[in-house]
């Protein structure tokens, strides 16, 4: 199922993300809409980035897919860049 997407949206992402230092691995889409992009590094107030969620895309486009299919309250994953995402089941909800 796809969802309809607000582009506009702020998103959480790190500055190691951001900076290509590391690759997205994980994408949480919290129960109150709210997404994280993160990869293997610690989300914390000195290596947080807020941007849009059509930023993000366009960064990196592998997430396209995953993001318009993934209901509020899951988290995706994968090992790399290039692997599949792996929706886990209400992980948010723990």
């Amino acid at each position: 199922m796809e969802y309809e997407l607000n582009y506009n949206q702020a998103v959480f992402t790190t500055k190691s993300v951001m900076s290509n230092q590391v690759d997205i691995v994980r994408v949480y889409h919290e129960n109150d809409g709210d997404w994280q992009f993160l990869g293997d590094d610690i989300l914390d107030n000195e290596n947080a980035c807020i941007l849009s969620l059509g930023e993000i895309l366009e960064f990196d486009n592998t997430l396209a897919e995953i993001v318009k299919s993934m209901p509020c309250g899951k988290l995706a994953i994968r090992e790399t860049k290039k692997d599949s995402w792996h929706v886990i089941e209400d992980v948010c909800n723990k």
